[in-house]
């Protein structure tokens, strides 16, 4: 009963606060923020450091699957380490610290990249236009299967099933990058979609392309 009214309580002075306190906006996306150190803007933004993140995130698709399919199902196997502890807690974490770290590793892009390099197409256009009524419903059904997977599914800890939800998420990634693009990434992958929206209480943002940093509550 204390917790609960002290809450309360917090809450309701909170709201006065800014009601009589905060009376004229004082974080403009188009103001807010000071440029990153020019060391930094160019080592994040060079070529060289991009294509090392993607590097990153080849080998840890190449990983898991190697894990996926030649390891024992055993507890001690990393694939449950990497499902349940790397991705799902992980990659918020350093999304919230770094910024859209998912998209920056993110394989299936590096993989759409280079199949529209081979094809000579656009990676963020795709055979398809993404349909606009779908928005971003495709993000949150993966996410709520892969919150049921780990919650409710009473196997979760059986090597067959954890490899058959990554062996379902990687076919939906990749033939849905190469049908609508990397647009497909940005609505439709779960974990990318999740690290996107964490990222936004971070400190880090961009207008016009520079880098800023400025406070999350401008991002939010």
């Amino acid at each position: 009963g204390l917790a609960i009214t002290g809450a309360a309580i917090a809450v309701a002075v909170s709201f006065v606060v800014l009601a009589l306190a905060w009376r004229t906006p004082r974080y403009d996306a188009a103001t807010s923020g000071r440029p990153a150190p020019a060391w930094l803007s160019a080592l994040v933004d060079s070529a060289w450091w991009r294509g090392l993140l993607h590097l990153i995130g080849l080998l840890a698709l190449a990983y898991l699957i190697v894990v996926a399919v030649f390891g024992k199902d055993l507890l001690i196997n990393p694939i449950f380490g990497i499902f349940y502890v790397w991705i799902w807690v992980g990659i918020p974490v350093a999304s919230l610290v770094f910024g859209r770290v998912w998209k920056a590793i993110s394989p299936f892009r590096t993989i759409n990249a280079g199949l529209a390099r081979i094809s000579g197409g656009d990676p963020d256009d795709g055979f398809l236009t993404y349909p606009e009524r779908l928005g971003m419903w495709p993000a949150a059904i993966g996410l709520f299967a892969f919150v049921w997977m780990e919650l409710v599914y009473p196997h979760n800890v059986d090597l067959g099933p954890v490899r058959l939800w990554c062996a379902v998420y990687l076919a939906v990634m990749i033939v849905g990058g190469a049908l609508f693009g990397n647009t497909f990434y940005a609505r439709a992958d779960p974990f990318e979609v999740y690290s996107s929206l964490v990222a936004q209480a971070s400190i880090w943002g961009r207008r016009d392309g520079m880098l800023l940093i400025r406070s999350p509550l401008a991002n939010l």
